[in-house]
């Protein structure tokens, strides 16, 4: 049976808009896809209706759904271990979606308004029924339609409680509110944390922006991002998770923005020279550079394994780690015998002129 794996590398390969699907709550059975402009996800004994903005969203979901109960409709989400977010649950929201394990209860006209991804899915209910008549007639679940409650979210795959947060303060964001009005200052107008917190956001918005299908929030995040390139020096003045320079970069790959691909690479690249010092490697072993050393290492073995990593960066990653010597390699456990005879090989090779 194919996995969702299989499933999505079909739809990558062709144009589709229809995808038929029977799902066993751990593989997808009699796959079917067509050309047409809706998408049904049909579950074992149960039917829903999804647009086809949508379908990365519906295969997340029915990948991390409940199992089916014996007469085939779906059982309530399990609330255990969810809370609701702190800033984004209103009160007179009326849309509920559940992001990683955080409730968020929100506007569908605000979000309508600004995503196509979402004025999409609100546009076009999803059906789901526990039964099917033969003339097609449906019964609603109990709990309600979804979105509807916290007992039975719309479950966002793939997303970060956080990164959501960051993108929500630019739809929901008010004149009042100083983390919002710093995103629209400059790298000079702001202290060096403020400057950091808030470029991090940015790649947050932009990225889930070009993801939601929200063009003119898109295009003035990478306006912002854009205006802030001066920043590298300030930035990894901090010890920043080495996934913002992959998100910047991935997303500046999935839009073909030339100017942003090297401005994203360059930022990692310095980021990791900062780790390379003169000084001895025993004299540092607990400051800032040793930390960033430490996450090299862990980034090359991501890439070595993944293999899927940026071949620029990786070949920074790996020149860097060179650099640092068989002292270092030898105290990092997260390099294995292969690795360093890898290392060593590349070290001492000849340099052939021709």
């Amino acid at each position: 049976m194919p996995t969702i794996t299989d499933v999505i590398s079909l739809l990558l390969r062709a144009s589709v808009y229809v995808v038929s699907l029977g799902y066993n709550g751990s593989h997808f059975a009699n796959v079917f896809v067509c050309t047409s402009l809706t998408v049904c996800v049909t579950p074992i004994g149960a039917i829903a209706y999804y647009s086809p903005v949508t379908l990365t969203t519906i295969l997340g979901l029915f990948c991390s759904m409940p199992t089916l109960s014996r007469a085939g409709s779906m059982r309530s989400t399990d609330l255990t271990g969810f809370s609701r977010d702190e800033h984004y649950y209103f009160q007179d929201g009326n849309i509920v979606l559940l992001v990683g394990n955080v409730l968020f209860r929100l506007h569908s006209s605000l979000l309508s308004r600004e995503c196509e991804m979402f004025r999409n899915m609100f546009s076009k209910p999803t059906r789901i029924a526990s039964s099917m008549s033969l003339d097609g007639a449906s019964e609603m679940p109990k709990k309600g339609k979804e979105g509807g409650c916290d007992e039975n979210p719309i479950i966002m795959p793939q997303l970060r409680p956080q990164s959501f947060r960051n993108f929500l303060l630019a739809v929901y964001g008010r004149p009042g509110d100083k983390e919002f009005r710093a995103l629209f200052k400059g790298v000079a107008e702001l202290e060096s944390v403020q400057a950091i917190t808030s470029f991090l956001r940015i790649i947050d918005i932009v990225d889930l922006a070009h993801r939601f299908i929200a063009p003119d929030v898109e295009t003035w995040a990478v306006s912002q991002l854009k205006g802030n390139t001066r920043l590298i020096e300030t930035l990894n003045a901090y010890p920043i998770s080495s996934k913002s320079h992959i998100r910047l970069l991935d997303y500046a790959k999935r839009t073909g923005d030339e100017e942003l691909i090297l401005w994203a690479r360059h930022w990692a690249r310095s980021y990791y020279a900062g780790a390379i010092e003169t000084s001895s490697i025993a004299s540092s072993a607990f400051g800032p550079a040793q930390k960033i050393r430490e996450q090299l290492v862990r980034e090359y073995k991501l890439a070595t394994i993944t293999q899927s990593f940026d071949t620029p960066i990786f070949g920074y990653l790996f020149c860097f780690l060179l650099s640092l010597g068989h002292e270092f390699w030898d105290k990092q456990v997260d390099l294995t015998r292969e690795d360093r005879i890898t290392l060593l090989g590349a070290q001492g090779a000849p340099i052939n002129p021709g």
